[in-house]
């Protein structure tokens, strides 16, 4: 079942937004910052919801940063 749920382009948009709102603190829509969103989703969805990469790409956006 992970694995199915894994391969859903909903599910990865979902995971990297999960993870930059817990990073930064606050919820903003994706299209608001769509340049760390955008960095944080070809990050999950290039290792296959890859935690570790994830979690590293988000510490790497100006959102994190500036938070």
């Amino acid at each position: 079942m992970a694995s199915r749920l894994a391969a859903l382009p909903e599910v990865r948009t979902c995971f990297a937004a999960q993870w930059l709102t817990f990073a930064t603190g606050k919820y903003s829509p994706p299209d608001s910052y769509p340049l760390p969103y955008d960095v944080v989703k070809r990050a999950t969805i290039q290792g296959r919801l890859n935690l570790r990469g994830t979690i590293r790409a988000v510490t790497e956006t100006h959102a994190f940063l500036d938070s």
